[in-house]
């Protein structure tokens, strides 16, 4: 056979292969509908886009978030009505000096995951 081939048992190699492929499992796909630039980012176990929002309610308060979530609402602290964001920007990275903890008890994607969608995500 080859040098290689003599050099290094093939089979060893390739059973080693098929055990590795099977204990890893198939890599994670990521999203190709992702517009926030981090398809990675995971909340459990589902790829769904964050944006730093800005919202104006119908009342006329307005307020911005680091956890603005692709298809989510966040309610009004003055009149508990719900709104989408009028603009998203990407998150660029910097830790934030918000102006308080997020506040989860208004946020639709916190009511959806039944916790506080600031405090942790799957990477």
């Amino acid at each position: 056979g080859s040098g290689f081939d003599d050099f290094v048992d093939m089979s060893f190699v390739r059973g080693f292969s098929h055990t590795l492929n099977a204990q890893l499992g198939e890599a994670p796909t990521l999203s190709v509908n992702c517009s926030c630039g981090q398809p990675w980012r995971r909340v459990s176990g589902k790829h769904i886009c964050r944006f730093f929002g800005h919202f104006e309610c119908v009342c006329g308060n307005r307020w911005t978030s680091a956890y603005c979530w692709d298809g989510e609402k966040q309610a009004c602290r003055s009149c508990n009505r719900e709104s989408f964001p009028y603009q998203k920007d990407p998150l660029d990275g910097r830790p934030g000096k918000g102006t308080g903890p997020h506040d989860s008890s208004r946020c639709s994607m916190c009511a959806r995951l039944g916790r506080d969608c600031s405090e942790r995500f799957d990477f």
